[in-house]
């Protein structure tokens, strides 16, 4: 198994058991020799895909058994490949043959397995001298010494027997009253209701550990309900669908790519293959300056207050990003589908 997938700012080269992901070295005059990472097959945990829109990239990210990156799915992480529209289809190969690859169990992943198990063994514990019983009765007793018959013997050892052995579970629940079933039968009831709450979808994590759902923006209403409050605001109609605005030309519902802007703006993402969803995405994208900000938002319809936060900011034809600070903005419905931002005048537009 040979595959290449050429990004905008690395490539990767996936083989039968490992990838291996290539980076240019950019330098102030000179480009550096490329930097190469490779990753075995057997560590990758989960891949995360999200494809390229209007006005974001696609990227691919792989999520580590080892651990993560400390800034997951951005340009700094080195497990994280962007790509345009027309890279698509490759990197669709290569999502493939990684899931392929994690479905399938490896033999590092047994051999891995099979020593942990080994590990375990290890540590039981052996047995002393004070477990050891004694088989037999002892020298100078009245066994040892034939004063008793061999009938007399075996009567004696099975009624030492019997009456060292515990009571089974049978006859506790048997001789229980019925006060007391009642109470144990209350609580495993309880005890299996704790476990189901526990290992419903709503408090456990999502799949592929680590850049999944992001949490909400800010303390207040949760990222879908505050989506959906930006949606009524701008469109005048609730929806848990992305939201995109554009300045310039253009009627609402027209297409994005359709009007003169210099500068767009997208507010959640839809449901990609990963099962993720990040209704709090922000993105931004300046043509004039030649700029474009991604991170978070959070909307205050008592306030008519639109934040942009955690944001990082990418150069057109740059590789790498730096922390930006969060931006507030005031926000006007003049009708549905247009709004004001800082008294610039945006209409809603369809990616």
């Amino acid at each position: 198994m040979s595959l290449h997938a050429s990004g905008t700012n690395a490539t990767i080269d996936l083989f039968e058991h490992h990838l291996v992901i290539t980076r240019r070295q950019r330098g102030f005059l000179f480009d550096g020799p490329d930097a190469e990472h490779m990753i075995p097959l057997a560590s990758i945990k989960s891949v995360q895909f999200f494809r390229p829109g209007f006005l974001s990239p696609g990227k691919i990210v792989l999520v580590l058994a080892a651990g993560t990156a400390t800034r997951t799915g951005t340009p700094t992480d080195p497990n994280t490949v962007f790509f345009s529209k027309r890279q698509l289809v490759p990197f669709e190969n290569v999502l493939r043959a990684i899931q392929a690859a994690i479905a399938t169990p490896s033999i590092e992943r047994l051999a891995m397995a099979a020593q942990q198990q080994r590990s375990i063994d290890s540590y039981q514990p052996s047995p002393t001298s004070e477990g050891l019983k004694r088989i037999g009765p002892a020298i100078g007793s009245r066994e040892h010494s034939g004063h008793w018959s061999n009938s007399e013997s075996s009567r004696q050892g099975s009624a030492q027997r019997t009456s060292s052995e515990p009571a089974s579970t049978g006859g506790v629940w048997r001789d229980m009253p019925v006060i007391g079933k009642v109470a144990v039968v209350l609580f495993g009831l309880f005890m299996f209701l704790i476990v189901i709450g526990m290992n419903s979808p709503d408090a456990g994590e999502t799949e592929g550990g680590d850049i999944g759902a992001t949490s909400p923006a800010e303390s207040g209403p949760p990222a879908d309900q505050m989506l959906a409050d930006w949606s009524e605001f701008v469109t005048g109609e609730s929806s848990s669908g992305p939201v995109a605005l554009i300045d310039g030309s253009g009627k609402p519902g027209e297409f994005c790519n359709g009007s003169d802007g210099k500068v767009g703006m997208q507010f959640g993402r839809a449901p990609s293959d990963t099962g993720l969803r990040i209704s709090d995405y922000f993105y931004r994208s300046d043509v004039g300056r030649s700029t474009s900000y991604i991170g978070a938002f959070s909307f205050d319809p008592a306030t008519k207050s639109l934040s942009a936060l955690r944001l990082m900011k990418i150069r057109t034809g740059t590789d790498e990003g730096e922390d930006a600070p969060d931006m507030v903005m005031t926000v006007e419905q003049i009708s549905p589908g247009v709004v004001s931002v800082d008294g610039a005048q945006f209409h809603a537009c369809i990616l």
